[in-house]
């Protein structure tokens, strides 16, 4: 992983979407989706029974898939989580020989692995609202077969509200189990948080 590196791009894509939903937002023009934070549960800001829960499997390999939290990150604000996200944005544009992109999602899933075998799970490319297409895809390591609660959290430089994400689940040797992709939800429904830690 490179040492951080502050982004220096304008944030005109999240200004446009956010600015007029945050009064000003404060030093960090963070905003998410939270179902469930185990560690802060006071920054959850949706409805109990609302969280987006997958439902993968057969015998050998069910899979419960559970969606904790999407985040929208402002590389250039003050804080771990825009910290973590201009890393991440540096790290990706140097692996892919690209312009380093002026925003990020994080997306943290809880995952229940059954059966007897362990498996991966991956989120990769994502296309953006306007059609672009970002390559580039995080794993969450092997996960062992009878646990629960496996959290996986990864940050996409470059993902924005309303992008398609792309998912795969494998075994441990990387066979593909399942595919599928998921639409993240459009900005109106994100809201300002005003913290920038985990």
């Amino acid at each position: 992983m490179p040492s951080l590196m502050t982004v220096a791009a304008p944030m005109v894509a999240f200004e446009a979407l956010f600015a007029p939903n945050c009064g000003g937002c404060g030093p960090a023009n963070n905003m998410g989706m939270v179902w469930e934070d185990e560690q802060f549960p006071a920054h959850v800001n949706q409805p109990a029974g609302s969280q987006p829960r997958f439902e993968y499997g057969n015998a050998a390999h069910p899979t419960v898939v559970r969606l904790n939290m999407l985040l929208y990150l402002d590389p250039a604000a003050t804080g771990s989580l825009s910290a973590a996200c201009a890393q991440w944005i540096a790290f990706t544009a140097d692996e892919l020989g690209q312009p380093p992109e002026t925003e990020c999602l994080y997306i943290e899933w809880e995952i229940d692995v059954g059966g007897s075998a362990p498996i991966m799970m991956f989120d990769g490319p994502r296309t953006r609202p306007d059609g672009r297409v970002i390559q580039g895809e995080a794993g969450s390591g092997e996960l062992v077969p009878g646990t629960d609660e496996n959290y996986f959290g990864v940050y996409l430089p470059g993902g924005q509200p309303g992008s398609t994400l792309q998912r795969q689940i494998t075994t441990a040797d990387g066979t593909p189990l399942y595919e599928d992709t998921y639409l993240i939800p459009p900005a109106d429904q994100f809201q300002y948080i005003g913290w920038n830690y985990f």
